[in-house]
C-alpha cells in the first residue's frame, strides 16, 4: 500500500487499496494463526483422539469391511 503524505497536508492516508494476492494471503494467513494459536497449542480432546486412533486402524464404525477375494 502507498502513502502520500504530500497530496493529504502531511497526514499518511493509502493512496491504493489494491493488493496482490500474495499480500492478502499473507495478511490472512498471519491474522488466522494468532486468532487460533491458542487452539493450535492445545492438546487434542480424548474423544477426537480416540476417534482419529480408530480411523488410522481402519476399524472406525462404519467403515467399509475388506471384502473377500476367495468368495
Amino acid at each position: 500500500m502507498l502513502i502520500d503524505e504530500d497530496q493529504h497536508g502531511g497526514t499518511a492516508e493509502p493512496s491504493s487499496l489494491i493488493f496482490s494476492q500474495a499480500q492478502v494471503n499473507h495478511v490472512l494467513g498471519y491474522s488466522l494463526a494468532k486468532l487460533y494459536q491458542d487452539l493450535m497449542k492445545a492438546p487434542i480432546p480424548e474423544k477426537l483422539q480416540a476417534l482419529l486412533d480408530q480411523i488410522e486402524a481402519g476399524t472406525a464404525k462404519g467403515s467399509p469391511k475388506p471384502e473377500n477375494p476367495s468368495a
